[in-house]
């Protein structure tokens, strides 16, 4: 295998876990330092850091699962991802970094 097609089956096998459901598995994509943040178009494009969701380590990831499950109150939904084909950029050490952007990503919401 490929390291393009490992890093493609990582990404797919992320994608599928939040499509399934199966958000308890989100956190073990990243090592136990990683990093997420979610950031509004507007504010990446005005150069403004401040996102809306943000996590420094693995531990804060588990912590914003068990809050999803436990603590939020919401109408229940899925998502359903579409890929397209990850980016690498020019690599500067011997770790290759790649960046996917979502085709598509469907919010769906339960019917009752």
């Amino acid at each position: 295998m490929t390291v393009r097609e490992a890093i493609e089956d990582l990404f797919a096998d992320y994608a599928e876990a939040i499509d399934n459901g199966e958000l308890e598995r989100w956190p073990g994509f990243f090592t136990a330092d990683g990093e997420y943040q979610i950031i509004t178009r507007e504010s990446h494009d005005a150069g403004l850091p401040i996102g809306i969701l943000y996590c420094d380590s693995r531990g804060m990831m588990e912590d914003r699962v068990r809050a999803l499950r436990t603590a939020n109150i919401y109408e229940p939904h899925s998502y359903r991802h579409i890929l397209g084909r990850p980016r690498f950029e020019a690599p500067t050490t011997a770790s290759p970094r790649a960046r996917i952007f979502p085709y598509s990503v469907l919010p769906r919401m339960a019917t009752r």
